[in-house]
């Protein structure tokens, strides 16, 4: 894959029930999507939208970071512009671009 996207759940169960809990089963859902990076690619790319209050965007970059050291992480809020103009909330992204 060049790029993963992902945006999970806050909260949630899985087919067979299991618990899906953003804050404690992101960092390893991200670890595993680390590993699709195909061998030899130059240039890969992650991006992650979400719409939790914890963990926030900052936390989930510093993570990102860690995975990918000397990769190209950035962060912020998604907005949606209404009829009058107000931007409104709509989550959060963080992007990797992994050159490594």
């Amino acid at each position: 894959y060049d790029i993963v996207v992902l945006d999970p759940p806050s909260y949630g169960h899985g087919p067979k029930g299991q618990r899906w809990d953003i804050a404690r089963d992101l960092l390893p859902l991200l670890e595993n999507c680390r590993q699709l990076k195909p061998d030899g690619a130059r240039e890969w790319t992650w991006l992650l939208t979400a719409h939790s209050s914890s963990p926030a965007a900052i936390e989930l970059a510093r993570c990102v970071q860690r995975l990918c050291p000397g990769a190209n992480v950035s962060h912020g809020r998604n907005t949606l512009d209404d009829a009058a103009g107000r931007a409104l909330d709509a989550g959060f992204f963080v992007r990797c671009i992994d050159a490594s």
